[in-house]
């Protein structure tokens, strides 16, 4: 029999079964887990641990090489020694999970194997070095060597004195113990800095832009002057699959400069020093790069060589010349100054909505009257069960406390756990105490909500709790409905974006009119709640230096870490000093939920007895077998942290080993963190929970739509653990997801007794959900989140980490009724390293909106000073790179006022350049289609996500509603309008049919509908246009048959999406499938969704074609990226609605990166000619749109068109006349139809 050795390493992971412990085989592969297992011949006992990867390779290879009769090389235990295996029954967590601490690690003379593990689990980068020594300018050495006590590493930075020489049993060992005595001395010799130095800086040469700096030399150069190389190094001589990259500097060779275990990571640190050297030979390129960086907002355009072709015939060129003429001769666009801005009639109507001071005689009425109502709903026998549930509530419970802190102080936060009533109760407590002090009518409270849903719901809720109809003394105003109540006493609820729009138009109204303002569920840090907090710090602190009134500020959450919000609102103590504004906690009234995180959850399932088999298929899917390695390797490099690799924070080392990580303040990179979703785990997990409970619905929380159909593919095709989860007897899976119709309501209703419902959820369970009968959470800890790369323009879906106020929500859902368990399925060392609360999305997401709301609720404002007074404040230089795309789109003069365009566009509810598109749909009298697709854009998708099998179909529609446009906006818009047709005409039941039939998602279309509605009433209001004579309803076009004469031309309306979209454009100028150039981007795809996909070869598209598209984003797996929600454009329609021009002879560059050849004729001559004609048009049509742009500001409801007479420039009363009634924009509009139709 051979003898048990003892391995002794930490121990990262529990063990997964009694039986895999039983088929232990001493190979060289494997590690025995936490046992005591007896020799039988001597009895000697070893104490071993097995890291997670070993015992999930046991699982995979356990009985499959038994059953199988594979034997070879595997020692059998007879059934004595079998017998003589003992397990230790009290196997509890590992001490590297309990404790802050790891047990200690073995000597480097110790065996090999530990050394391997010790390596892998942790691996400090080399591409640390090559990244310091660049942030000094210099190149580091390093040597390679075979000794006879193992492999030698050797680091020298001469420049600092700096020189490593470390041994090692392998290279990796060798070469991590190199790396981190390295890091220690550079640690020591910038300890000496009053600051800390920062390594991966946006102007610091990186691993990041190394090789981009190497191609724009090449670009400007002309030819390659670096030439870098790799070679596989003979695996004899390290014992190791090694590479070495080579440097061709100037026809020098540098060979032998940096070996690495990859190509690619070899060639990755010898570009940075290719590139450091060549900084010191030609330090002019590195100052011209940067330069070009600023011009870029923060990228690189990379010109596009071929020029696409701009075939223009007599027939386009006569409509261009003739429209030119009609134009001249109407001669009407004389220079004119910026006319002032005048109030809308949405300002008259906000007004309307505050009531103005009450006199004191009335407010005495009123408050009398409000305090007698009060009597009777306390003395209502009806009412009796319903007031002592309130009054059992715990906010009810600390009334006196809440009130007088709240009332006491400018600010103030309440912490409500769930179940606490907080958001109910807290504004009725208010209200009752100005009432029972006579002041009742005084007291107007307004409650914001982070959804219309939430706020409608409890409005209706606090009504029903006062006994009160709403709009009474309770209401609510969300957009699409408002249900205001009398501001003279009251409690209404709101959205964010409600309460910044009363902030915008009626700041002194709604200050001196509401006595409270409650701030719910401030944790979530949206991008419109961000921007709230600065607004309300800003005017409260301005009326408070007025000596003007101010409300009390009262924010909630259900997450006790609040201390960034009581930092951020300080209040002023008794001896004057600022200090963090107090807060209440007050407790929920929940069932006590117990807490597994995933080192406690393997255990378990290591303790069940489960078939190891089954249990293997489970952990062998490919994702969760990732996903587990990775969270193994999370937990030993914090373990090694803690005992001492935590370096000197003289220098910031953060996420420097990951060049593919951007680690600017906008990547977010610890928070935003790509992650696999284990589903075979939550499998298991879900598996486990049926097995070992008899009631209870499970509620699991994943990403999104992908995650959710592999679980539930899982669920009921593979047999979990051996259970059948398609027996709809016992079991009922639901999905919740927002683009998912079906079981949306269904999961609210009960099952028959004996089933059980599992449902698999996005966060949307987390807080806009409540289902009673559950009792066990599994949460993968993740959630989809939309990021935004400021200086890309791309838009990335994101897997994230939640934060910890996440994971407390997800949590309470479980104990809302009865007692709960909670798995989570990360460590507890990961849990406690999550961020406090969700990431801000102004950290995140686009900030043209916000910028340009900054001006539009103070026009006086510095943006980028007001933004820096963010809680959390965005990069400077993305508020720029905002800034510079509103001065383009003509929101924003050059010294960054707000335009008469920009005015209106802030009040739409959509992005800033559809806006701009809608616009151009009045002037050119296509203005449904561009109220259709201004309300499509967003994050809701008109077309639902089918499953894979219906992929080509949903292609197939989507091409049907195309027709020959090439468009899918024009598919989304045709789509629609057949939708409204029918609904308007046959009713809502064939529109449902219609939509299930093609694929489209009808609350999708209910929004769109809302918002399409709501961009119209804005328009007409604005005095736009006209208010429409038939309502919309019924003749299914939005802005009236006048606005929609043009709305067929299938090239006017990709013309102006053009507009709207733009710089969003894309080129053909790659032979491979599928594949375009973009300004930014020298590679992306179009996606299997769009009409314009190709399947297969041939490619449809010639070289040079174009395409406007919506917006990029990049795949989470492969870091692809695709173009979004694309149509094709002629070239004719990029020169007229595209950026600046510039012609060389026959051949016009837009913005100097993308070429278009003329050909109009036969001669040069005529080319020439050709392009002096586009050249004209274009210049005329911007100087019509300018003056347009002027022009919005002179037309109000009542008045219609301001002009200056010609006496003395008064204004004068003239015919109603609306934005499209020009000759000039008529003259255009006809013109461009038919230039645009011959092309």
């Amino acid at each position: 029999m051979q003898r048990f050795q003892p391995i002794q390493h930490r121990c990262l992971f529990p063990p997964v079964s009694r039986q895999v412990a039983r088929g232990w085989r001493p190979y060289s592969s494997c590690h025995a887990p936490a046992c005591q297992l007896q020799s039988p011949k001597d009895g000697r006992t070893a104490h071993r641990h097995a890291t997670l990867t070993n015992e999930l390779r046991r699982l995979i290879t356990r009985d499959h090489k038994r059953v199988n009769g594979i034997s070879k090389g595997i020692t059998r235990y007879s059934t004595s020694a079998e017998a003589a295996i003992r397990v230790n029954e009290d196997i509890t967590p590992p001490e590297a999970f309990r404790n802050n601490t790891a047990a200690p690690f073995p000597q480097a003379s110790e065996l090999k194997e530990v050394e391997d593990m010790a390596a892998s689990s942790y691996q400090a980068h080399q591409i640390d070095i090559y990244n310091y020594a660049a942030r000094f300018g210099a190149v580091p050495t390093m040597k390679l060597e075979k000794t006879p006590s193992g492999i030698k590493f050797t680091y020298e930075l001469a420049e600092q004195g700096i020189k490593v020489e470390e041994v090692g049993t392998n290279f990796k060992s060798a070469r991590k113990k190199a790396v981190q005595t390295f890091k220690r001395m550079a640690a020591n010799y910038c300890s000496g800095n009053a600051e800390t130095i920062s390594i991966m800086t946006s102007t610091a040469l990186t691993t990041k832009n190394a090789s981009q700096f190497l191609k724009y030399h090449k670009v400007i150069n002309g030819k390659a002057e670096v030439v870098i190389t790799a070679e596989a190094v003979d695996k004899k001589e390290y014992n190791k699959d090694l590479f070495v990259a080579n440097v061709n500097f100037f026809d020098e060779v540098l060979s032998g400069l940096v070996y690495d275990i990859t190509a690619t990571e070899a060639v990755n640190s010898a570009e940075l020093v290719a590139a450091t050297l060549l900084r010191r030979r030609q330090p002019e390129f590195w100052t011209k790069y940067l330069q070009e960086l600023k011009r870029g907002s923060g990228r690189i355009v990379w010109p596009v060589k071929k020029p696409s072709s701009l075939d223009l015939d007599d027939a386009t060129l006569f409509s261009m010349r003739n429209t030119l003429r009609k134009v001249k001769a109407n001669n009407l666009y004389d220079e004119r100054e910026q006319p002032d801005y005048s109030p809308t009639t949405e300002v008259q109507e906000f007004r309307r909505m505050i009531f103005p001071r009450l006199s004191r005689h009335s407010t005495a009425s009123i408050s009398h009257e409000l305090k007698k109502q009060r009597q009777q709903l306390q003395t209502n026998p009806a009412l009796s069960d319903l007031r002592q549930k309130v009054e059992a509530l715990p906010a009810n419970q600390l009334r006196q406390e809440i009130s007088t802190m709240i009332n006491d102080n400018v600010y103030s936060i309440v912490v409500g756990a769930t179940g606490s009533g907080k958001t109910t109760q807290v504004p009725q407590i208010l209200f009752d105490n100005a009432i029972r002090s006579g002041n009742g009518a005084l007291c107007n409270v307004m409650i914001t909500q982070p959804r219309r849903m939430a706020a409608t719901s409890v409005a209706n809720r606090v009504a029903v709790e006062r006994n009160v109809p709403l709009g009474d003394t309770v209401g609510y105003h969300v957009r699409f409905n408002r249900k205001l109540p009398r501001f003279t006493g009251s409690i209404s609820f709101c959205t964010v974006g409600i309460l910044l729009a009363y902030l915008r138009h009626t700041p002194d109204e709604l200050f001196d009119t509401v006595s409270h303002l409650v701030i719910d569920e401030v944790h979530e840090r949206d991008l419109d709640l961000d921007f709230l907090l600065i607004s309300l710090k800003t005017a409260i602190k301005e009326r408070q230096l007025a000596g003007k009134k101010v409300p009390h500020v009262v924010f909630m959450s259900a997450t006790a870490n609040t201390n960034l919000f009581a930092n951020y609102f300080k209040i002023m103590s008794p001896d004057g000093e600022p200090t963090p504004c107090p807060q209440i906690n007050i407790p929920g009234r929940t069932y006590p939920v117990r807490e597994l995180f995933l080192e406690h959850v393997l255990e378990t399932l290591s303790k069940s007895n489960y078939d190891p088999d089954a249990l293997a298929l489970l952990f062998q899917e490919r994702v969760t077998a990732k996903y587990l390695k990775n969270e193994e390797a999370y937990v030993s490099n914090e373990v090694e942290g803690s005992k001492g690799e935590s370096l000197s924070p003289s220098i910031d080392w953060v996420n420097i080993h990951n060049p593919n990580i951007e680690t600017d303040k906008d990547s977010l990179s610890q928070v935003l963190e790509d992650a696999p979703v284990p589903v075979g785990l939550a499998a298991a997990t879900i598996a486990h929970i049926t097995k070992t409970t008899n009631e209870g619905a499970i509620l699991v929380f994943l990403p999104g739509f992908d995650s959710i159909k592999k679980l539930e593919e899982i669920l009921l095709t593979q047999l979990p653990l051996h259970v059948d989860f398609a027996d709809e007897r016992k079991f009922k899976v639901f999905k919740l997801h927002s683009s998912i119709a079906a079981g949306q309501t269904e999961v609210f209703e009960p099952v028959p007794k004996g089933c059980r419902k599992i449902i698999l959820s996005t966060n949307i369970a987390e807080t806009s959900i409540t289902i009673p009968e559950i009792r066990y959470i599994v949460d993968t800890g993740k959630v989809n989140q939309l990021v935004y790369d400021q200086r890309r323009r791309i838009r990335k879906l994101a897997c994230c980490w939640i934060s910890q106020s996440n994971a407390k929500q997800r949590a309470g859902r479980a104990g809302r009724v009865q007692h709960g368990t909670y798995y989570a399925l990360y460590t507890k060392r990961r849990h406690a390293s999550l961020p406090a609360i969700a990431t801000s999305e102004m950290l995140r997401l686009d900030l043209q909106e916000v910028c340009l709301n900054v001006k539009a609720t103070g026009p006086d404002r510095n943006i980028r000073d007001f933004l820096g007074q963010a809680i959390e404040p965005p990069l400077p230089e993305f508020v720029d790179t905002s800034v510079l795309q509103l001065q383009a789109l003509e929101t924003l003069d050059e010294k960054e006022n707000i335009t008469a365009l920009g005015r209106l566009l802030a009040r739409l509810p959509i992005h800033p350049t559809l806006g701009k598109m809608i616009v151009l749909g009045i002037i050119f009298r296509c203005l449904g289609p561009m109220i259709i697709a201004g309300a499509a854009v967003g994050d809701k998708d008109l077309f639902l996500y089918p499953p894979l099998e219906h992929r080509t179909r949903i292609r197939e529609i989507r091409r049907n509603f195309a027709g020959s446009s090439g468009s899918d906006h024009i598919a989304i818009i045709n789509a629609y309008n057949e939708m409204r047709t029918l609904l308007i005409e046959r009713g809502q039941h064939a529109a449902f049919e219609f939509a299930i039939a093609n694929f489209i998602s009808f609350p999708s279309f209910r929004y769109m509908t809302g918002a399409a509605k709501q961009i119209e009433e804005i328009l007409w209001k604005e005095g736009l246009i006209p208010v429409p004579e038939t309502n919309s309803a019924v003749t299914g076009k939005f802005g009236g048959p006048e606005l929609n004469t043009n709305s067929s031309e299938e090239s006017l309306i990709k013309a102006i999406l053009l507009s709207g979209v733009f710089p969003n454009l894309a080129v053909k100028n790659d032979g491979r499938l599928n594949a375009w150039q973009t300004e930014s981007e020298g590679l992306t795809m179009i996606g299997s969704k769009s009409v314009n996909f190709a399947p297969m070869k041939p490619e449809p598209f010639p070289m040079g074609s174009l395409a406007a598209f919506t917006s990029m984003t990049k795949a989470r797996e492969s870091n692809t990226i695709y173009i979004n929600e694309n149509s094709l454009v002629s070239p004719l329609m990029v020169c007229l609605f595209g950026g600046r021009l510039r012609s060389q002879q026959r051949t016009i560059r837009m913005d100097s990166w993308l070429p278009m050849r003329i050909r109009a004729g036969k001669s040069v001559g005529e080319d020439i000619a050709a392009t002096r004609t586009v050249f004209e048009f274009r210049k005329a049509l911007d100087r019509m749109l300018s003056y347009t742009f002027q022009d919005l500001a002179k037309y109000t409801e009542s008045s219609g068109l301001r002009r200056e007479d010609d006496d003395g420039g008064r204004d004068v009363e003239v015919q109603r006349r609306y934005l499209a009634d020009d000759p000039v924009r008529e003259a255009f509009a006809s013109g461009l139809v038919d230039v645009l139709s011959t092309t």
